[in-house]
């Protein structure tokens, strides 16, 4: 029976997978070199960096067996998180449950059908970074056979203890609040903690660890080598297995451990699942609350702030607001954004520009030059996530919106408006932020701020065009969206197009720069300058009016299935 319960879910997989069309061909084609693209690029630089680990004397060895340990530690704590998140979905939350309860199938079948099922769709991702880890080890320590014949199994088995600890939690939680609610709460707690981690991680700066030169001797840098490894975590008996296994031998104890813990997790877990499955199931079916977009504080502010716009334009804006505040993976992101603000401006915080041989006061400028392009490539990136999506945001009610007495041009503009706003104070932020840090000159700060909110207008208009173009409005979560066809042109498109602006503007920023420092400056410089400055006049108004006109006419074409 659990073949059968099973069955349906894997094939639904692969038909999202399987190409039918000429244009899925292409997709699938592209993901598919993407991802390999980014298995090599990843095996390549996990070979460079263990080579470089494994030349330096004394710690060679201790470095990259502490590299795996991390990563393995790594890779057990985000598959808790993401076990206890997915199995809301797959236990109390999938579609196919009400027919599924009303048969007659056995409990314990339907656990083992979830349980397989939300190992795969949580752990895939990992599994797929697993692979250049896996390989770059067994490269570079020239591994024999056994390595991958014990590493492969022994990973998979590993898989199912996060599993199992993961549903346990959900299991729990439902039990004392509503499974909407605690979904939403799990979400949260994962992305704060996730935000901490990371912040902790940036703050402790790792790059001092691979510096001897802050250390005083050599015991003490050894010393700060060392973490403190703990038995009982499975990730510390796969670290063991994998690293008896590049030289050849078996570790059959810590395999029998970390078999033996899989399934008496597992089974623990399915006895707790037939104990709340009928209170868990009953709290499934309550309602989702919205108590942020039914406060009256919120309802009035928005209205207050959105008193300026038309009453269609007012309409539009209020709705995305309201979808956007209802959404708990959508607004909790606000957070990550802030985490990467702020670990984006202590990177340059702690930059040790002071170190260098020379005055500083011409690197500070040319690294706020190149900050202006990494803060386009974070705009395009976030941009990615929540404009592209934007218009596919309205899911299957876009009939609705198609069939209403209002112009292509006032629903894309709304869109753009809601998305420009927020896009716009991040890159802000970062350019206006960084300069200060860095000391800037005011021209640079002046003409870098007003680029970078040209940038954004660009983007901007991409992000509606190709999201209308290639729109997904049988999404199941928001996060597949950007991860199509359309998604992956989106982002090559916007990073092409940021590099290509940064690049024309090297040329008048640098004159001008001369100019403001009272050095010489030819006059076909200055002519040149003026030159650049058409040219990037031209590219960003033809992105601009190109791609939201193309918006549009994609938006009037479209067809509702």
């Amino acid at each position: 029976m659990t073949k059968k319960l099973l069955f349906p879910l894997l094939k639904s997989l692969l038909r999202k997978v399987k190409p039918k069309s000429r244009d899925e061909f292409l997709k699938f084609f592209s993901i598919l070199f993407m991802a390999v693209l980014i298995l090599g690029i990843s095996f390549w630089a996990m070979t460079k960096l263990l080579i470089y680990f494994r030349s330096i004397e004394v710690i060679g060895e201790i470095l990259t067996r502490k590299v795996l340990s991390i990563i393995y530690l790594s890779f057990f704590f985000v598959l808790i998180m993401s076990n206890s998140i997915t199995a809301f979905s797959t236990y109390f939350f999938s579609e196919d449950l009400n027919l599924i309860k009303s048969s007659p199938v056995s409990l314990y079948d339907l656990f083992l059908s979830r349980f397989i099922y939300t190992l795969i769709m949580s752990s895939y991702l990992v599994m797929f970074f697993f692979l250049p880890v896996l390989f770059s080890y067994g490269y570079v320590y020239k591994a024999p056979f056994i390595y991958y014949l014990t590493s492969i199994p022994a990973f998979f088995v590993f898989l199912m203890i996060p599993c199992a600890i993961g549903s346990a939690i959900s299991f729990l939680l439902v039990t004392v609040f509503p499974a909407r609610k605690a979904r939403d709460f799990l979400f949260i707690t994962a992305v704060l903690f996730g935000i901490a981690l990371y912040i902790l991680i940036r703050v402790l700066r790792p790059e001092r660890f691979v510096d001897p030169e802050r250390f005083k001797d050599l015991a003490n840098y050894i010393s700060s080598l060392y973490m403190p490894e703990k038995f009982y975590l499975p990730s510390y008996w796969l670290t063991k297995i994998s690293l008896d296994a590049l030289n050849g031998r078996i570790n059959s104890g810590f395999l029998f451990l970390l078999l033996s813990g899989a399934i008496a997790l597992t089974y623990i877990t399915m006895l707790l699942y037939g104990i709340i499955d009928k209170v868990a199931w009953s709290k499934a079916q309550e309602a989702k609350g919205a108590p942020i977009t039914r406060s009256t504080i919120f309802n009035k502010l928005l209205f207050f702030l959105l008193r300026p716009a038309g009453r269609v334009f007012k309409a539009f804006l209020l709705k995305d607001a309201k979808i956007f505040f209802r959404d708990t993976a959508q607004w909790s992101q606000i957070f990550l954004l802030a985490a990467l603000i702020a670990v984006y401006l202590y990177n340059y915080y702690v930059l040790p520009l002071d170190r260098l041989p020379f005055p500083t006061f011409y690197m500070e400028n040319f690294v706020a030059f190149v900050n202006k392009g990494l803060a386009g490539f974070v705009v395009a990136a976030v941009a990615t996530r929540f404009l592209y999506s934007a218009v596919s945001l309205e899911g299957e009610a876009i009939w609705i919106i198609k069939n209403a007495p209002i112009s292509p041009r006032k629903f894309l503009m709304s869109k753009a408006v809601i998305g420009f706003i927020p896009l716009f104070i991040l890159a802000e932020i970062l350019i206006i932020a960084t300069n200060f840090l860095l000391h800037t000159t005011k021209l640079m700060m002046v003409a870098s701020a007003i680029h970078i909110a040209v940038i954004v207008t660009g983007l901007v208009s991409l992000g509606i065009g190709i999201g209308t173009l290639y729109p997904n409005f049988k999404y199941e979560n928001v996060a597949q969206i950007p991860m199509g066809y359309g998604g992956f042109i989106y982002m090559v498109l916007s990073l092409l197009y940021v590099a290509i602006s940064v690049l024309i503007s090297a040329v008048p920023i640098y004159t001008f720069f001369k100019i403001s420092l009272n050095m010489p400056v030819r006059s076909y410089h200055i002519l040149l300058s003026g030159v650049f400055i058409l040219l990037l006049i031209i590219i960003h108004s033809l992105v601009i009016y190109h791609f939201f006109k193309l918006g549009e006419k994609a938006f009037e074409n479209l067809e509702i299935s």
